[in-house]
């Protein structure tokens, strides 16, 4: 997060407002999303996948997929986890910066 922590209100809100609302709302269809384990995984890999901005960015796969060596997905997202729970209460309406602690977290 080192770029947009560095951002004011107003030009971060302009990039995400470029971003294609489909985006916005997969992303919160994958948080409400009540399935756990495997299937969750399935289905954010492929969310990823259908995203032109992923594009051509090759994308990790499930560990029961095996086609390609570790990480596998479920790691990638283990790893980040800290960041989504973040993320997932982060209101930009708020028009508040990242605090120094926030910044840390990279």
């Amino acid at each position: 997060m080192p770029v947009i922590a560095n951002l004011g209100i107003e030009e971060f809100r302009a990039l995400v407002d470029r971003f294609d609302q489909k985006y916005v709302e997969h992303w919160d269809r994958w948080l409400a999303n009540s399935d756990s384990g495997a299937k969750k995984v399935k289905e954010f890999g492929r969310i990823l996948r259908s995203w032109q901005a992923f594009r051509p960015n090759v994308m990790r796969r499930p560990e029961a997929e095996a086609k390609h060596e570790r990480p596998y997905l479920e790691q990638i997202i283990e790893d980040v986890r800290p960041y989504i729970l973040f993320l997932q209460e982060f209101d930009l309406g708020q028009g508040r910066h990242f605090t120094n602690q926030e910044k840390e977290m990279r």
